[in-house]
């Protein structure tokens, strides 16, 4: 929170209300942040695309279906407990919530891409999964990004906003599986080596995290 004179004493002003006034200042329309919005919630949704890649990540990393099925749900504790970045969006606005949360997921996504390529490392599954929850847990932070902004921005269309982010939200997986087809064709094959769409979805989130 930052501290500003009014004439008649001090007043507080919060992270959100800042990055309102500076919005408005560079003339740019709450319009903007829709497409914004969107492409983050491209992004959060990406782990309803693990099923494209699990057999690969089975095949490469001698996994059983039991520890595949043990990375996804532990994965989907980074990805479900959001309450830290609802916190620091409150806390320091939707910027900074915005780029940790695409620091974080591309880390975890590039640490997954690594130990694929690494064959010869004996890696714990309870680390690959953590390595989810990592990239999970910035899945998490985006999406509180884009729906709180997005909220605040249209605060009398909550509900079709909220419904419209939610909808690529759940896209992800669907636009993810298209991607996987035309640049990843054996993502889900039970084969081993490197698995290229890991490494993509890395890239993705750094760069659409960064540029939303």
């Amino acid at each position: 929170e930052t501290m500003v004179s009014n004439g008649q004493g001090t007043q507080e002003i919060g992270a959100d209300v800042l990055t309102e006034s500076r919005t408005e200042m560079w003339g740019v329309s709450r319009w903007a942040g829709i497409p914004a919005s969107l492409f983050l919630e491209l992004c959060a949704g990406t782990p309803y695309a693990y099923a494209v890649y699990s057999g690969h990540l089975k095949g490469t990393l001698k996994l059983s279906q039991k520890e595949v099925n043990q990375i996804s749900s532990l994965g989907n504790i980074g990805l479900y407990v959001s309450i830290i970045g609802g916190l620091c969006f409150d806390r320091f606005g939707p910027v900074r919530t915005g780029v940790f949360g695409a620091l974080c997921s591309a880390l975890g996504y590039f640490l997954i891409y690594f130990v694929t390529r690494k064959s010869d490392i004996d890696i714990d599954v309870n680390t690959v999964a953590l390595f989810f929850a990592i990239a999970w847990q910035g899945c998490s932070w985006q999406d509180t990004t884009a729906i709180g902004t997005s909220v605040k921005n249209f605060p009398h269309d909550r509900g079709a906003i909220l419904g419209l982010l939610k909808s690529f939200f759940g896209l992800s997986g669907a636009v993810i599986s298209v991607v996987a087809a035309a640049l990843f064709p054996s993502s889900d094959e039970e084969i081993g080596g490197e698995i290229g769409l890991l490494l993509f979805l890395s890239i993705m989130q750094l760069l659409l995290g960064l540029i939303c």
